[in-house]
Order: structure tokens, then sequence, then C-alpha cells
């Protein structure tokens, strides 16, 4: 009998995160047995339409029964309680950035773990465990490890190596593996958490659809068209984008610009947008679901992504593989996508002219535009297919013994 596999995550599905909920239907259509668990439940009107039906079919820890909570702990607690005590000590003695605030996490996320081990220890079936995330899920990840013996990998993405790296280096010294989806992200964790066999941590791109996200015919009409998107936070730096629209304005570039995304700084980018008084040039689109995102490609001939703090979004993949002339921040594994003047224009991060200078340059050659587009297409094709990326997954599973 093949054993499945317990992905565990924060928020699942969730629409920020396609590339996760796209890799489980996609292991799943390939045979591989997933079961999907996840920390916190989102909301049913929040999901893209092509991630409904793994809501239902998702275990969720959050909202918790407190019974079934209580009845977990004190099996673990009674059933071996040197285990049960020493793995509590053993957390909180872990070195931490933000001392107080990463114990009390800490805490809680060791609670959720003692329920999803009791959770995955009902269900003889499942034989490993991979989060997504290093950060909470691999610590719920690791605790549940730990008490019922099987085996746990991760994969890394990008906050949760540089920022939230709660106890990174023992989960990457206990997990069977790791994975990451950037080559910079790959030398981070061997040159900052681990030394021993670098073949432990695991280079997987995302990858993207290139199915779905096929070379458009490309938009009619006159004027450049613009988009960006992404979640509106800081790190996203959009803010940035609408000061660059501003300068374009005031230079008389004709243009549009479209950014897509729902986030913390909602209201503040759009405040921004009418105290410099580019309504008429700026729309905010808000979150828009994944069987909607293409209609954005379509009609753009350029995608910004202004990050100051990234690995490699799809977002850029994405709009490469559309043929779209991206312009992105010289930041994490953006430069292993983009190459620049060949595969798209690379600036560096939160350097808003240099944004209104790219965008001039593309606005002024449409030859240029349209070959960055090409290369930007075949290089996606060749290197990010996430058929290929999901094969890598499906084989490390059965290399190491996982199904």
């Amino acid at each position: 009998m093949v054993s499945s596999v317990a992905y565990i995550n924060n928020y699942f599905p969730a629409l920020t995160h396609t590339f996760i909920y796209q890799e489980v239907i996609g292991l799943r259509e390939r045979g591989v047995p997933i079961k999907a668990f996840s920390i916190r439940k989102p909301t049913l009107d929040s999901l893209s339409q092509e991630s409904v039906d793994l809501y239902y079919s998702t275990t969720y820890l959050l909202p918790v029964d407190i019974y079934e909570f209580v009845r977990a702990h004190l099996y673990f607690l009674l059933s071996n309680p040197f285990k049960y005590i020493s793995l509590v000590a053993w957390l909180m003695t872990r070195r931490f950035e933000r001392r107080i605030k990463d114990r009390i996490r800490t805490v809680f996320h060791f609670c959720e773990g003692v329920y999803f081990a009791k959770l995955i220890r009902r269900d003889s079936d499942i034989n490993h465990i991979h989060a997504h995330y290093a950060s909470h899920p691999t610590t719920v990840a690791l605790v549940a490890s730990i008490l019922t013996g099987k085996t746990f990998s991760f994969t890394a993405h990008a906050g949760d190596i540089w920022t939230d790296r709660l106890s990174l280096d023992e989960k990457v010294k206990r997990a069977s593996f790791v994975i990451t989806c950037s080559e910079f992200g790959r030398n981070a964790l061997l040159r900052e958490y681990f030394k021993g066999d670098q073949e432990k941590i695991v280079l997987i791109r995302h990858g993207v659809d290139v199915r779905k996200f096929a070379r458009r015919n490309g938009k009619q009409g006159s004027g450049l068209m613009i988009l960006s998107v992404g979640r509106l936070s800081p790190e996203k730096a959009h803010v940035n984008l609408v000061k660059a629209c501003r300068i374009l304005r005031d230079e008389e570039v004709d243009f549009k610009c479209t950014i897509v995304g729902d986030g913390p700084l909602l209201n503040v980018i759009g405040s921004l947008i009418k105290e410099m008084r580019l309504e008429d040039f700026v729309r905010l689109a808000g979150g828009v679901f994944q069987e909607s995102i293409r209609t954005f490609y379509e009609e753009a001939d350029v995608l910004v992504v202004p990050s100051i703090k990234e690995n490699l979004p799809n977002v850029v993949l994405e709009g490469m593989a559309m043929g779209l002339a991206v312009v992105a921040t010289r930041i994490g594994g953006i430069p292993e996508a983009i190459r620049h003047n060949e595969t798209g224009l690379l600036i560096e991060p939160g350097n808003v002219e240099a944004i209104v200078e790219a965008i001039k340059k593309l606005s002024g050659d449409h030859g240029f535009r349209k070959r960055l587009g090409d290369n930007a297409g075949s290089f996606v094709r060749e290197y990010f297919d996430s058929e290929k990326s999901l094969s890598k997954i499906e084989s490390i599973f059965k290399n190491k013994g996982v199904i």
C-alpha cells in the first residue's frame, strides 16, 4: 500500500499562496496521496473557484475542539511523560531573536503540534509530514514528528528564511530534506543553517502552468498599460510604483497603471493615489481570484514588481510566461528568472527613479519591449514549467521513501 503525505500549512487553500494549493492539486493528479491539513481555516468567499474543493477536503486544526485538544495533550503526556516534557523544555531553550515574543509563539505552536500529532497518529496511511513555510507550520510538523516518530520535511520560501526564523537551524538538521524555490534561498540555508550534506537542501522551483499562462495575442489600443500584482504590504513597495506614476504623469508619458491585490496598505495606497491626483492614471483593482488574473495580464504591456524584500514571486513567472516585459528589483531569487536586458529589466530596490526610467525605456521602444517578452516566455517554458517542478517533488518523495 502506498503511504500518504500529510501536508500542513498555516492557511490552506489561500488566495495569496496559489503555488501551494496548485502543488497539492498537481501531485494528486499524478497519483501522489496527499492529505491536506491547515492550522487555520480560510473563509470560503476568499477562495478561487479552482481551490474550493480543497477547502472541503482539508482537516483544520483551528477552531479547535477543546475536548479533543485536551485529550491529545493528556494522551502524549501520560503515554510518554518524559518525551512530552523534554520536548517542551527543548523548544523553550532554543535561541530566539525576539526572545519573549518568540517563546510565546512557540508555546502556541507546540500546543497545535501536539493536537496535529494526535490527528495524524490515527491515520495509519500517513508516513511523512511536509510543511510549507519554515516558520509556524514547520514547528507544528517538527513537534508532531518527534511525538509520532513520522519523518518530516518542509519547503522554505522567503521571509521564513531571512526574518521569521524560529529554530530554523534545528528544523533543517532534523528534517529528512528541505526544498527551496531559488538558488538564492538554498545558498542562504547552506551558508547559515546547515554545514552537512548539501544534497539535503533541494532546489525545486515553484514553476508556473505554462499552458494556462500561455502567450497572449497582444492588446489593442495606444498608451502603455502597466500592471503590478501582489499583496499590498510594506515589503512589496507598491508605494514606490505610485510615486513613479506621479513622475511619469508629470513628464507626460502616456500610460495607465493597474495594481491588483489586497492587504494592510490598501487604504494607504488609495489615499496616496488621491493625494497625488492620480485617479485617472492608477487603479486599485483589489484582490482577484486566480481564474480571473489572466485577463489583467492580457491587457498589460509591462509588469512591474517593485518589492524591497522578496525571494522569487510567482507573479514574475506568470508575467514572463504571458510574454510581458517585466521590471523587477534585483533582490532574492528574481535575478534567476530575469536576466537584465534579456528576459526583463532589473532595478535596484527602493529606487523610484529607476522604476521611472525603466518604464520610459519600455514605453519608447516597442521592439525592445516585444523582444524582452518573447525571451521571457521562452525562458519560463524552458526552466520554470510547473510540470517539471511537480516531477521533481514526486521523485524526491519516492527516492526518500516517503511514498
